[in-house]
């Protein structure tokens, strides 16, 4: 039963993606054609120069091959839209073997493997009034998105821990799902979506994994939020719940299911403030069920400026703080006197030319773990972006 549904899966995306085929003997005069192929690699090389588990250095790095194709009239029509990411990681464990923190210094630390990461189909309706996304997808592309928060290495500031520790399809393994977006107005819209609740093997984390398996249960999502494009870079507002219907084993090794939390973001410009390019900030707050969860809370927020130096216009500057609160349940368990990790981190990103960025960084990691008997650490090093039309 499982293979078959597999198998059934497999079909449904290989007819999406062969639905392409038929583009030109149904296009008119009116539909648009375009598409792009680019090659994005990333490497972070990051040392533990402090504190932590022990000193040390490591490289996580990432390298993705994204194919877009759209058609139709985006602007005042139907459109399609298929993506296609194939995803490599190679690198170390910084956090795992040296930090021991639980929020992930860098926010491409993964195991060393090559997988199809995403691979969706869309149809948007007239004026992008709504859209229906079917097949392999990254939740945090649609939910839990600060732009102001983007350019941070640290990887709470991409997607909170309090979330991340739900099965949710995110950055390093995807789930199959279907995403249905709808904007009542011009500056509002609701995000719903539902994936399979254990993304990928939980038991073979290399290659790409699309199983049905019993107990998998779903992971369900909704977020609305307010929109103002009106900015350099848009304000924002949004609040979201999430609920996994899975299996799992809980903090005091408990089989579980049924677990739940939800978050409010939000960002925004800092127009009283005199300074050359666009200064703004961003907050997130996220809750987590303390019964079914190592983190039960979690606080982030930062301060993002674009532009900051005259005469560079893609450089930017970014501060984040991110505190992971751990729960009752978990302290007690693994007899934790700490009752939370903090992550404080300044980086500059350099836009060196148009297909690289060299982006020093630092990071100080207060209570790793929030582990008995080791000290703050401090990580410092650089991250460089490739990248290729």
């Amino acid at each position: 039963m499982r293979e078959m549904r597999i198998r059934i899966a497999l079909q449904s995306l290989i007819a999406i993606f062969l639905c392409s085929a038929e583009i030109e003997a149904s296009a008119t005069e009116d539909t648009t054609i375009d598409w792009s192929l680019e090659l994005v690699a990333t490497f972070d090389l990051l040392a533990n120069l402090s504190g932590g588990r022990k000193r040390g250095i490591e490289a996580p790095s990432t390298a993705e091959v994204i194919g877009d194709l759209v058609w139709g009239d985006p602007d005042h029509g139907s459109a399609h839209h298929i993506k296609l990411n194939v995803l490599g990681t190679i690198g170390g464990h910084l956090s795992a073997d040296h930090v021991g923190d639980i929020q992930t210094a860098s926010s491409i630390e993964a195991a060393n493997t090559g997988k199809l990461f995403e691979a969706w189909y869309e149809y948007s309706l007239p004026e992008k009034r709504a859209s229906l996304l079917l097949g392999l997808h990254d939740a945090n592309t649609e939910f839990y998105v600060l732009e102001r928060a983007s350019s941070l290495v640290h990887s709470s500031f991409g997607n909170g821990p309090e979330i991340s520790q739900g099965n949710v399809s995110i950055f390093p393994v995807t789930a199959l799902g279907a995403v249905l977006r709808l904007a009542p107005s011009e500056q509002t819209y609701l995000s719903t979506a539902v994936y399979d609740g254990v993304p990928g093997s939980p038991t073979d984390k290399f290659g790409t994994h699309i199983r049905f398996d019993d107990g998998d249960g779903v992971f369900l999502i909704g977020e609305f939020g307010y929109l103002d494009t009106g900015q350099a870079i848009p304000a924002k507002a949004a609040i979201g719940l999430w609920h996994s219907t899975a299996n799992f084993e809980d903090i005091a090794g408990l089989r579980r299911d049924n677990n739940s939390g939800g978050y409010i973001i939000t960002e925004m410009p800092l127009t009283y403030f005199r300074a050359d390019g666009d200064l703004g900030i961003f907050f997130q707050y996220g809750l987590a069920r303390a019964s079914r969860n190592q983190i039960s809370s979690y606080f982030g927020g930062g301060l993002h400026w674009a532009a900051p130096l005259s005469g560079r216009s893609e450089d930017q500057l970014s501060v984040g703080i991110a505190h992971a609160r751990l729960s009752d349940k978990h302290r007690r368990a693994e007899e934790l006197l700490r009752k939370a990790e903090t992550a404080i981190e300044l980086t500059y990103a350099y836009q060196v030319n148009s297909w690289l960025v060299l982006q020093p960084d630092i990071q100080l990691v207060v209570d790793p773990g929030s582990a008995n008997g080791i000290d703050d650490a401090v990580v410092a090093g650089v991250r460089i972006v490739l990248e290729l039309p």
